[in-house]
């Protein structure tokens, strides 16, 4: 079966990009006080550390930057710039978003996909539109800046990446999951503002994608892939739910995504009929979304599929299945050892029970969302939750409850202001 091929870089910046999430490893045992970005400074050092007898010798050039909802005190985006030893001119930017249970997370908080916010740069991208969620993102991103004693303090990504161009260098951004999205849209915003911080056309950009959702329309999609300056790379496998989302036509089939084995019960149906519901008038398509895919195999063992079978039963399967191949095929196919991380999240480890774990809080509000009481198999309760936010630059809003809302309009509005004023100028 083909298989598309992997380079050796490509493996490298793959660990870069999986080591963005060190701090969703660390936020559970990050106390009020602690410097969660010191923190995630040293978990990176001894990562690139252990690893680069395999991937290189790589220095942490910027940041890492990590935005803090003020709300949880969990990490929600990190971001960091490291170079190559032996490839002084090659710098990587990695992004992290939020774990594997974001993909239920915004099946329950529907506005968040189902409302778009322009793309604003350019008369040429004048019908591209990002999801609210990945707008509110990218804007923490292109404000981030280190703190404290971390490489690049105080300045930020468009800036440090400004002092670079004097010289020909590449600069590849990337991220794993939902830091993979928004590495498409930095990526492509950094194109489209190329002028501001590489005016003597020394860089050499691409983005290597891998395991996102989509970001945005096809308009978006069809943009970033003609972006002259511009060569965008993506990695998902066939059998990762988090990848077909937010299409509407492949989470129309994402219930039977691992049929037979794990038929789709009226509970899986559920659950990706609201989201499929949600997007289907949104034309959410994939960058490169003609890029072959890695082929995946449906997991078996290890406590992945439940003997006897039951409907219960069915949609434990589903919910590990959708973190294990999220996860574990993309290690093994990239050569990435997840003993490098020391601090990492529990979901990398592969274990059944902590991908079950990691993802039953999302899936059970993502059931009462669509109006379906949760089978007793999915423990815990969602009664009091306090009310969600998004950023929009600096400024915080409510998630709006609906998307035909005021609120809604409001945050829209926010978020393309922000977008428009890092911008290119429209022409």
């Amino acid at each position: 079966m083909f298989q598309p091929d992997i380079s050796k870089l490509q493996e490298d910046v793959f660990a870069l990009a999986v080591f963005a999430n060190l701090s969703e490893g660390l936020r559970q045992d990050t106390g009020a006080g602690q410097d969660i970005e010191a923190r995630t400074q040293e978990a990176l050092h001894k990562a690139l550390a252990k690893a680069q007898p395999f991937i290189g010798g790589w220095s942490v050039v910027w940041g890492p930057g990590v935005h803090v909802d003020p709300a949880s005190a969990f990490p929600v985006h990190t971001m960091y710039v490291a170079q190559s030893t032996l490839d002084p001119a090659q710098y990587v930017v990695s992004i992290s978003g939020a774990g594997t249970a974001s993909v239920f997370e915004w099946m329950a908080e529907e506005s968040l996909v189902a409302l778009q916010v322009p793309w604003g740069t350019g008369t040429e991208a004048a019908d591209a539109k990002i999801s609210l969620g990945i707008a509110s993102g990218l804007s923490v991103l292109q404000e981030m800046t280190p703190s404290g004693p971390r490489p690049g303090a105080g300045t930020s990504l468009a800036h440090f990446l400004k002092t670079l161009t004097g010289a020909k260098v590449k600069v590849t951004v990337t991220g794993f999951g939902l830091g993979g999205t928004l590495a498409s849209t930095v990526a492509l915003w950094l194109a489209d503002t190329k002028g501001h911080w590489d005016s003597q056309s020394n860089a050499q950009l691409t983005c290597l994608s891998f395991a996102g959702p989509s970001a945005g329309n096809g308009a978006f999609a069809a943009y970033a892939d003609r972006k002259p300056g511009l060569t965008m790379v993506r990695f998902a496998n066939d059998l990762d739910l988090v990848t077909q989302a937010w299409s509407a036509a492949s989470l129309a089939k994402a219930a039977t995504l691992y049929s037979p084995i794990i038929p789709g019960t009226e509970s899986i149906r559920a659950l990706v009929e609201r989201a499929e519901h949600t997007t289907r008038n949104a034309d959410y398509t994939q960058v490169q979304a003609l890029a072959p895919p890695l082929m995946g195999r449906v997991k078996y063992n290890d406590g992945f599929i439940t003997v006897p079978p039951s409907p219960g039963g069915h949609l434990v399967d589903f919910i590990k299945q959708v973190g294990y191949q999220h996860t574990g095929p993309y290690f093994q196919w990239f050569h990435f050892n997840p003993e490098w991380m020391e601090a990492r999240p529990s979901a990398f480890d592969g274990d059944s029970r902590a991908l079950f774990a990691e993802l039953a809080p999302g899936v059970r509000r993502a059931l009462k969302a669509a109006g379906v009481q949760p089978p007793p198999e999915l423990p815990g309760k969602n009664e009091g939750e306090e009310p969600r936010t998004l950023q929009a630059g600096r400024e915080r809003y409510p998630v709006p409850r609906s998307a035909e809302s005021p609120e809604a309009e409001r945050l829209v509005n926010a978020l393309a202001a922000t977008l428009q004023r890092h911008g290119a100028p429209r022409n």
